[in-house]
């Protein structure tokens, strides 16, 4: 199935989940069903003939066709059932105590009741600008699983109290014991399904081709089925925040996060290295970038925001564009106002411990190579001013000042420069 193809079925699709998402998610069962009796059958069938050779083989009745059969129906049997059985590590971040946050842990507990969601078996704190919930086992779709909310500081110390709690709803909502549960079994499916796809497609050994075949038809279509089901999942999980807390804080939280988030990893870095290097200081990137988003003058965030509006939704990522996800919510598209109290102020008992912490385990972390980051970012700087102020013509040039250019200023800047590049050096 080409790109094109699979865009268009998911376009298809993407109506009749909303038209029918009962009779939606019965297809994705029915399909799911497909792929999983095609496996069990075969399974079954090799697990039952490796036992046959086994038994003849203990019986005294060696030949090599009992050995060839025991070989090639181990080999086949140990693929699939190696593609099945996915390892699920627990995510890696700061474990959360609930002495640490008291009012977290009573706001979970509160949307719990009201959505219907079974127990958080962890809280994570981590570097990203991201809130997340997943179910993980050791061993994939088997075995007891636990349910671990991970929690970025970024979009703690981004969002208002009101803000982030319509955050955590939308994410407690994707693991309800509503059918929106459905939706981390099929996660899991389809990471074990596309291993096996891949396993497959580099074993060349006689018999794969009895899976191989199947899965090319069948991965492509469960993808484009789920991929339609997650997106649709999306809008029901932002339905559900809107429900328990209101459709004006879950769609305030989107627009913030849509100004927040571009600046932390695509500018605020670059500017921090640029300050520390001026100032001779250590980095702080965790209290640096609340205190640099506060002072994001209204045209810089404008730009974020418009920029983020004007995105349409795409086949690479399940998340609906902002534009949609609020028009689904019924609210205007307006650029947030900035939050006297964050989130992480409201939440834990000591803020201020968790980002000092969280400032000293990047600086300990990246011990080795800050200084040389920012010596590196101050010469790459100064080699873009250099290129900026003349005319380039050969194509290391050319590439060099395109590449500096996404860095330092966006990528759609430098797009007249690539054009120039494949024109003069196809």
């Amino acid at each position: 199935m080409t790109n094109q193809e699979f865009e268009t079925l998911v376009n298809k699709l993407e109506k009749q989940a909303s038209a029918n998402p009962k009779l939606y998610r019965f297809k994705v069962i029915m399909l799911t069903g497909l792929g999983f009796g095609y496996v069990a059958l075969f399974l079954s069938l090799f697990l039952f003939l490796m036992a046959i050779s086994i038994g003849m083989i203990a019986d005294g009745n060696f030949t090599f066709g009992n050995l060839k059969v025991l070989l090639l129906t181990g080999t086949l049997s140990f693929f699939i059932i190696k593609a099945l059985i996915v390892k699920m590590d627990m995510p890696d971040g700061y474990y959360l105590q609930q002495e640490e946050a008291p009012k977290l842990y009573e706001m979970i507990d509160t949307l719990r009741l009201k959505i219907n969601t079974p127990q958080i078996d962890e809280i994570v704190l981590n570097s990203e600008f991201n809130a997340s919930v997943a179910q993980i086992s050791a061993y994939g779709m088997f075995g007891k699983k636990r349910n671990v909310l991970v929690i970025g500081i970024p979009l703690l110390t981004t969002l208002s109290q009101q803000q982030f709690t319509a955050i955590l709803a939308h994410e407690l909502a994707h693991i309800s014991n509503s059918d929106t549960a459905l939706g981390a079994k099929i996660y899991r499916l389809r990471m074990s399904w596309g291993r096996l796809l891949h396993s497959l497609e580099e074993n060349e050994q006689f018999g794969t081709f009895i899976f191989k075949k199947f899965f090319q038809w069948f991965y492509p279509r469960f993808d484009a089925y789920t991929f339609a089901m997650a997106r649709q999942e999306e809008y029901d999980a932002d339905r559900s925040a809107a429900i328990v807390t209101s459709p004006q804080a879950m769609g305030e939280a989107l627009a913030a996060t849509s100004v927040a988030a571009p600046y932390y990893y695509r500018d605020f870095y670059s500017e921090l290295f640029e300050e520390c290097a001026r100032t001779n200081s250590v980095p702080q990137p965790y209290s640096n970038f609340t205190e640099k988003l506060q002072s994001l003058n209204h045209q810089k965030a404008a730009e974020y925001f418009n920029e983020q509006l004007a995105e349409e939704s795409y086949m690479t990522d399940t998340h609906p564009c902002l534009k949609d996800r609020l028009s689904a919510l019924g609210v205007e598209a307006n650029l947030p106002e900035k939050q006297a109290e964050s989130a992480l102020d409201y939440f834990f008992a000591y803020p201020g411990r968790i980002v000092s912490d969280f400032n000293k385990m990047w600086v300990d972390h990246n011990e080795d190579t800050w200084k040389e980051e920012i010596e590196n970012f101050n010469d790459s700087k100064q080699r873009f001013e250099e290129l900026s102020k003349k005319q380039v013509t050969t194509l290391d040039e050319l590439l060099e000042k395109a590449y500096l250019t996404v860095e330092f200023n966006s990528l759609e800047a430098a797009i007249p420069l690539y054009e120039e590049i494949a024109e003069k050096h196809h």
